[in-house]
């Protein structure tokens, strides 16, 4: 300003054109006065700070800037080592240059009074920083409007930053550094060139926290740094996420995000919760655990490669594709086309609906339990396989195992079992009803010992068809009934076979549960361990509960009872039986085989 004349003791550098207009020419400048040059007000040069309009150049120990004196325009590299700006404080980036801060940066905006950081010229310098924080300790920017976008740029590390409540309405790059967003808004980016909207590199930490995204994002890696730590949490996310790079740990949690997700590279832990994925979700990374819990994917499809999946209370609408290492399925719904799962080590199936095409393909083990399937299961080239309380509905296939348990499953549709060729295989199947197959119930290749006890084989074209002998075999107290093309193909009956109506309590409406009075209640194998309740092992999947019938009591079934003394009997028995309504009433007695011995009554009853 106009107020006196500055001495200047020392030796001086221009650091910027136009600071001060030095006595003499010659000579190093130490020593000598300095006097004010009024021209550089009057008739300032390029980039000379002007007064008037609050201009920041130069360097400075401490930089505050306000509302009340707004606006502030950065033509140059401000750099000072404390930068405060209050409520209301509108600050014009007029170059390339940032306004740099090496200790603390503050930007402390309010709700309905901003901070406002915008451009001169926002098509000029769109990759250039607007503002350097190298070494801060302290980085916290709240209720701040960023109007045309800022970046940081490489190499300028600060130790930890805090964005909250900011708006960013146009692109955002960010390089090295520790970062948390709170409530921040990011909207579209109509004019950047780069990768993703939201680009971010070579980060230690990052969190996102109840963040409103709407443009896509990308985190990557840049001269091989690892990011420590990326989170997602309570966010909402129009665009997609690309993660590329190696992290020790990256979280999203209780999200929404409408485009696809994709991480790749070396991730040490992944753990997705309570997020809904609008797109596919494809990870691609040798992550030592990944934890997928109470999440929706609706896309198309589902991709993972990883040393440790699990997938908890999870709903896949499109394919799914799940590939190395341990599997966990647990109480989850797959309801695309495909469901594949390659090259692992350990599967585990449990609790879970799967209505697409299953294919487990090239692993060590496997079991499946509890769960239901709705469309055809095919195991290849896995050695051991547990097979134990599920529901199929299109049959199931093995194919190439060394040894496989199948045990009280409903299986429609028929079992396809073909063993190891140059290896011992060894197949058991207890307890299991099978039916509904348009050609052979249980169909067996290749093994070298099986056992088939305990099973209800009914309405197949064959029941039980052996193509090549075995070594060791075992058949016995199996329940056969309505196979129209035998009961046995390539084998005969075995120990206590026999062909009887199982009498399902109504297996048209899906209830395959035994009924009162049926051949197969109590007449398992006696050497085989013995139900809940204490009686001998029943036949079928399904075990009959004898609370549901008490002997001399009347067994009730629609509109009449029956009563039968004693039950089971040798050859003398009384059977009563009342109906609710009059009509013809027809009593029969049929042998093990399912043929009619005696047809006792045929008349009206009253």
């Amino acid at each position: 300003d106009n107020r006196g004349v500055i001495y200047l003791v020392g030796s001086l550098a221009n650091r910027r054109r136009g600071f001060v207009c030095r006595s003499n020419h010659q000579g190093t400048g130490y020593g000598k006065y300095y006097r004010h040059d009024t021209r550089f007000i009057d008739n300032a040069p390029p980039l000379f700070p002007n007064v008037a309009r609050r201009d920041v150049l130069g360097e400075g120990n401490f930089l505050v800037m306000t509302g009340e004196d707004s606006p502030y325009y950065v033509i140059g590299e401000g750099g000072y080592r404390r930068i405060i700006a209050t409520a209301g404080t509108e600050i014009i980036l007029s170059d390339s240059l940032a306004l740099s801060a090496n200790d603390e940066f503050r930007l402390l905006g309010e709700k309905n009074n901003p901070v406002v950081i915008r451009r001169r010229d926002p098509d000029r310098f769109p990759s250039y920083p607007g503002f350097s924080f190298e070494g801060c300790d302290t980085v916290i920017i709240r209720h701040v409007r960023f109007e045309d976008g800022i970046c940081w740029p490489e190499d300028v590390p600060f130790r930890h930053g805090v964005f909250e409540s900011c708006d960013f309405p146009s692109g955002f790059d960010l390089q090295g550094a520790s970062i948390e967003f709170r409530n921040c808004t990011f909207g579209v980016n109509d004019s950047c060139d780069s990768p993703g909207w939201l680009n971010i590199r070579r980060n230690l930490n990052l969190q996102f926290r109840n963040c409103t995204i709407q443009d896509s994002i990308t985190v990557y890696q840049s001269n091989g740094h690892r990011h420590n730590s990326i989170s997602f949490i309570d966010c909402e996310i129009d665009g997609s996420i690309n993660i590329r790079g190696r992290s020790n740990s990256i979280e999203i949690i209780n999200c929404e995000i409408n485009d696809q997700v994709e991480l790749r590279d070396n991730q040490n832990c992944i753990r997705i919760v309570h997020t809904n994925f609008g797109g596919s979700l494809e990870i691609n990374s040798i992550a030592s655990e990944l934890v997928m819990e109470d999440c929706q994917i609706l896309g198309n499809d589902l991709s993972i490669l990883s040393d440790d999946i699990q997938l908890i209370h999870c709903e896949v609408w499109g394919n799914g594709t799940l590939r190395q290492g341990s599997i966990r399925i647990e109480d989850s719904h797959f309801s695309g086309s495909n469901l594949t799962v390659d090259s692992f080590n350990d599967l585990e199936v449990f609790d879970s609906e799967i209505h697409a095409e299953s294919q487990f393909n090239n692993g060590r083990s496997a079991v499946l339990s509890e769960s239901e399937f709705l469309e055809l299961v095919a195991f290849r080239n896995v050695s051991d396989i547990e097979v134990l309380t599920n529901e199929f509905y299109s049959g199931m296939s093995v194919d190439t195992t060394l040894g496989c348990n199948i045990e009280r499953n409903l299986i429609r549709g028929g079992l396809s079992y073909r063993g190891h060729e140059r290896v011992n295989s060894e197949l058991t199947i207890n307890n299991n009803t099978i039916f509904g197959a348009d050609s052979v119930g249980i169909l067996i290749h290749e093994t070298n010992r099986y056992s088939i006890i305990n099973n209800i084989i009914f309405n197949n074209q064959v029941g039980l068809q052996i193509v090549t002998r075995c070594d060791e075999f075992w058949s016995g107290y199996n329940c056969f009934f309505l196979n129209p093309g035998g009961d046995f193909v390539g084998i005969g009956p075995g120990w206590f076979d026999f062909n009887a109506d199982p009498m399902l309590v109504d297996h048209e409406a899906g209830d395959y549960h035994l009924s009162p009075g049926s051949p197969c209640i109590d007449r398992g194998n006696p050497s085989f361990d013995r139900d809940p309740d204490g009686t001998q092992v029943d036949i079928g999947a399904f075990r009959f509960d004898h609370s549901m019938s008490v002997e001399g009591e009347p067994i009730v079934v629609n509109d009449f009872s029956v009563t039968a003394s004693p039950n089971p009997f040798n050859n003398r028995t009384t059977i009563s039986f009342t109906s609710r309504t009059a009509g013809i009433a027809e009593i029969d007695i049929y042998d093990l085989n399912g043929r009619i011995i005696s047809s006792l009554l045929r008349e009206v009853s009253r």
